[in-house]
């Protein structure tokens, strides 16, 4: 459930929904117990390694990158998260029907939003760490294997450059290299699905043409940046599917007549030095459940010190601040908040700040409200067509949120999704549910994709395997998945996942000791959400 401000005037009267402020009331309590009565952060589970195999000698290819969403910037926010404050600690909402809603959103982006709008080619950029894993690696650029002669700057912690998730006091350093090169050899800290990042330093002098190239045991993930934009923040690169301990690296090397600008490169969420305001003291936590109030400082934002806000210490009025610094001008972006809501109601609602005050009104109301017509359509299309036809629609509403504050975030759209009700018990149950929980995630997409005239990409094939051999069935195209034009397949042995094969129609027969299959179409709108098959004892 969003935070609100309200102002004087509505203080005093009409403005405001009683409903609305009915269900405020509701929550009130609860969410007061909530911050005196903590609760423990969930445990992250980590996969023990299989016997080791040998692969089967294949050739590989590269997936491709490009869909409906190519080109477009989103900024995430997976809503609110455990905090320290002057009134105690804990989650910012209450367990209701079994569902923190802090948890829950948390979940949802890292696990089904966030990777399914990178498969349809958009860059995601997340005001809370994405990536559960409390252990995380991390080298600097006096680490990296540099080609050229680079120039040496401190960038202070003080919101110049990311600072050491595990210590908010070092200073760090960067580099430029004319026309030079660079790589860092890693190991993922954990097994399973690491995240892994870049940072840079920021300046004119950076090149506009960088190549980057990310090389894991699932294969190479490449992408071309911009480094003149987006310096001293945490730049996503893509996750890493391996075992604890597997090389990793990741390699930059500018253009001809460009310069390189290095920070450093991270695996894994790791851990956060946060100050607790009630203890007066320095607390280390797990990034991934922490709230963006004391995420961002780590992740090289300015601390806005004296930036104030309501509800807890401004949490909500800094996710838009944060999108705002980190939005380049110039730059096709959206911003997407993600919540649950309770109060009574029932339903998916998308709020914006404000309604255009008219026709000709081409500013970021207008943008706003687009956006969010197409992401409710496509949301709860998805939803009612393949899994709830009962869902209700609540529509487009307009609501005084800090999250949307123009005056913060006035340069991009910007439209918070309350996805459902987690005070209802059916509607609790749905949230939980992974079904749900991809319909969603891919119905967010295909809102986005219609709203640029895109293709949407497709959905899941339904595996099965017969003799040996891989088979699949494609789904349905129509809301909220698109057709396919080919295949990809990958498979898991000892562990470790292979990179992408380009495959053509089934059957495909499989090597001997294959423990698992995922097999994803690809389509114009981009790279499909991907189905997976265990195989018992291996193949």
């Amino acid at each position: 459930m969003a935070e609100r401000e309200v102002s004087v005037s509505e203080a005093t009267g009409g403005a405001i929904s009683r409903i609305r402020w009915l269900a405020l009331a509701v929550c009130a309590l609860p969410c007061a117990v909530a911050l005196r009565q903590p609760v423990a952060p969930p445990p992250v589970l980590v996969p023990s390694a299989p016997p080791q195999v040998e692969v089967a000698e294949v050739a590989f290819v590269a997936p491709q990158s490009a869909g409906a969403l190519t080109g477009l910037v989103v900024y995430l926010s997976a809503g609110h998260g455990w905090i320290w404050h002057r009134f105690g600690e804990g989650w910012q909402r209450p367990e209701v029907e079994g569902l923190i809603e802090d948890v829950w959103t948390a979940g949802f982006v890292s696990e089904q939003l966030a990777p399914a709008l990178e498969r349809a080619g958009a860059v995601v950029l997340t005001a809370r760490e994405r990536d559960p894993h409390r252990v995380s690696v991390q080298a600097g650029a006096r680490e990296a294997v540099i080609t050229g002669e680079p120039q040496w700057s401190v960038v202070a912690p003080e919101g110049r450059g990311p600072v050491p998730l595990a210590s908010s006091l070092e200073r760090r350093e960067a580099a430029v290299v004319p026309g030079g090169s660079a790589r860092w050899g890693l190991s993922l800290p954990a097994s399973g699905s690491v995240e892994a990042y870049l940072w840079w330093g920021a300046g004119s002098e950076c090149g506009a043409a960088v190549e980057v190239e990310l090389s894991g045991p699932d294969g190479v993930q490449r992408q071309r940046l911009d480094q003149r934009v987006h310096g001293e923040a945490w730049w996503p690169l893509g996750a890493v599917r391996g075992l604890e301990g597997d090389a990793v690296e990741v390699s930059l090397r500018a253009a001809p007549g460009e310069a390189l600008c290095l920070g450093g490169v991270r695996l894994g969420g790791g851990e956060i030095e946060a100050w607790d305001a009630r203890a007066r003291q320095v607390r280390v936590a797990r990034a991934y459940d922490l709230a963006a109030l004391h995420v961002l400082p780590a992740m090289g934002a300015p601390w806005w010190s004296g930036a104030g806000g309501k509800g807890l210490d401004g949490d909500a009025t800094r996710r838009a601040r944060w999108a705002a610094w980190a939005h380049p001008e110039g730059e096709e972006a959206v911003y997407l908040s993600i919540h649950s809501d309770a109060g009574g109601g029932r339903g998916t609602a998308v709020v914006i700040r404000e309604r255009p005050r008219g026709p000709a009104d081409q500013g970021v109301a207008r943008g706003s409200l687009e956006v969010a017509r197409a992401v409710r359509r496509g949301l709860v299309g998805a939803v009612r067509g393949r899994r709830a036809a009962w869902w209700r629609d609540r529509g487009v509403v307009v609501d005084d949120l800090a999250e949307l504050d123009p005056v913060h975030n006035g340069e991009m759209p910007a439209v918070l999704i309350e996805v459902g009700f987690h005070d209802r018990a059916d509607e609790a149950a749905l949230l939980r549910e992974r079904t749900f929980q991809e319909l969603a995630a891919d119905g967010v997409v295909a809102g986005l994709a219609r709203w640029r005239g895109g293709a949407l990409p497709p959905g899941p094939p339904v595996l099965r395997v017969e003799e040996g051999a891989l088979w699949w069935e494609a789904a349905l195209p129509g809301t909220p998945w698109g057709p396919v034009d080919t295949w990809q397949l990958r498979w898991q042995q000892g562990g470790r996942w292979t990179p992408p094969l380009a495959v053509g129609q089934p059957p495909v027969q499989l090597p001997r000791g294959v423990e698992a299959v995922e097999v994803q179409g690809l389509g114009q709108g981009g790279l499909g959400r991907p189905a997976q098959l265990q195989l018992s004892g291996g193949h």
